[in-house]
């Protein structure tokens, strides 16, 4: 395809407004104009980052309306080298597992014979298989035993697989999940922010019904009606707010830093946020020292309670984010 860039006004308008909102992270907002800029002038530069910011987000409808409304032949999509690339990066993602391996094989076929690329087809027909084997083996898991020797088996290839193979999970039936989801929430192994993104897929499914849960040591048992997510506890509310004024007196430019990091704290904590976080202000205290932006604050003046637990999530989220060495 041409690398020449010729849209009317309006359309290249939309691009550049597009262009602007992506600069600024607004990504959603930034799909809208370009697939109206795609509209106006179908271009491949347009459809190509497009595409590619509905995978980053994995937002499936979205993906697989582009493909089914610009290209419903396939025979249209597999003449082109460069669109076939951006169909392989989407079949996982627009299809079921077993639709897309069908589709990736065929795809395969016709790159190999036309002497295109093929590695991320192959990287995406490996990856998978290991996700068909995965879905079996939670299928398996009925009982006790079997789900903790399944989890047992996922906790040797790290957290960061773990994180990966949960986020499979959600695109199963839950009648084919639910034990295993138990045992991961029972476990003393799992780490608290994968749990806590568990409690918050229930959330979202509405299932009611109780559940044990292991939470640093404790055990107690969780209705799922009962449990709202972070975003609306009134503890993470006052906190974003706490480290806004902080910002906007101190460094305007450190707000979305401070907020992810307290973010995914308060994703370790919950969901007993109130127990750990007695006041808004004061994690925000605990990580300006931590981070040496209040060189001289005073140290015992630190709540111990929450210090302890700062520095627990402080250490999961090490192991979290560090992708196995290979």
């Amino acid at each position: 395809m041409s690398d020449v860039f010729e849209m009317p006004n309006n359309a290249e308008s939309y691009y550049r407004k597009a262009q602007n909102l992506i600069e600024q992270k607004e990504y959603l907002q930034a799909a809208d104009l370009l697939e109206k800029s795609y509209q106006l002038q179908p271009n491949f530069i347009v459809f190509n980052e497009l595409v590619k910011l509905y995978l980053s987000f994995k937002i499936k409808d979205k993906l697989q309306t582009l493909w089914e409304s610009y290209y419903p032949n396939q025979e249209d999509i597999y003449v082109d080298e460069e669109l076939s690339f951006l169909y392989g990066l989407s079949l996982p993602v627009i299809y079921e597992s077993q639709t897309a391996l069908l589709a990736l094989y065929q795809l395969k076929e016709i790159a190999h014979q036309s002497g295109w690329v093929t590695e991320h087809l192959i990287k995406s027909i490996n990856e998978l298989n290991d996700q068909n084997l995965f879905e079996n083996s939670v299928r398996k898991a009925v009982d006790k035993q079997t789900s903790e020797q399944l989890l047992d088996q996922l906790l040797e290839k790290g957290s960061f697989y773990l994180l990966s193979r949960i986020k499979v999970l959600y695109d199963m039936p839950y009648v084919d999940i639910e034990m295993l989801v138990r045992t991961l929430l029972k476990s003393d192994q799992v780490l608290h922010y994968i749990k806590s993104d568990l409690l918050h897929y229930l959330i979202n499914q509405k299932i009611e019904d109780t559940f044990e849960y292991r939470w640093f040591g404790k055990d107690f048992s969780l209705s799922i009606p009962d449990l709202k997510p972070y975003r609306e506890d009134s503890t993470y509310q006052k906190g974003l707010w706490a480290i806004q004024q902080y910002c906007d007196t101190h460094n305007p430019h450190l707000v979305n830093d401070i907020s992810q990091q307290f973010t995914m704290h308060v994703m370790i904590y919950y969901p007993f946020l109130k127990e750990v976080i007695s006041s808004a202000s004061k994690w925000l205290d605990i990580f300006l020292v931590q981070n040496g932006l209040e060189e001289e604050a005073d140290t015992a003046t630190l709540d111990e309670t929450l210090f302890d637990y700062y520095q627990l999530a402080k250490e999961e989220l090490f192991v979290l984010l560090t992708p196995p060495s290979h």
